[in-house]
Formats: C-alpha cells, structure tokens, sequence
C-alpha cells in the first residue's frame, strides 16, 4: 500500500472539459453540481472530464469521465454505475 504525504496527499479537483457552463466542482472535494437549473425536455445528458491533480513536485494528474443521465421528476429514478 502506497501512503502519501506531503504536498502530494493534497489534490484540487477541476473540470477539464465538458459541460462547464452548467457544471461546477469544488477544487477541494470534488463535489460536482448545477451552476443553473435544467429542463429534462432540453438536457438529457450532461457529460464532463473531471481533473484531479496532486500538489506534488512534479505534480500528477488524472482524469476522468463523468456522464449524467438527466430524467423527468415524475420518471422513476435508474442508477447506473460503469467503471
């Protein structure tokens, strides 16, 4: 098992590419959410490269894809993960 320390336990989170006018993400957590309300009848996906990146020396990166499936309040909800 690999323990980090120093600078390079610290990673900031950022969207690298994607929908970034409608999706946020704290570069401390990595929270992702809504910078302004959608309409299912508009959107029905959101997708975005997600980056995080070590405070290291040299720093490392890595990314990946997060895709959400937006569906109508009254549609029953379907949860999909895929790796």
């Amino acid at each position: 098992m690999l323990l980090l320390s120093g600078p390079s336990r610290k990673v900031r989170y950022s969207l690298y590419s994607g929908d970034i006018n409608t999706l946020s993400i704290d570069p401390y957590n990595g929270i992702v959410r809504l910078i302004r309300p959608i309409k299912r009848e508009e959107t029905e996906v959101l997708s975005a490269v997600i980056a995080a990146t070590d405070q290291g020396e040299p720093p490392r990166t890595s990314t990946a894809q997060l895709t959400v499936y937006i569906s109508d309040i009254n549609d029953p909800p379907v949860f999909e993960r895929r790796v």
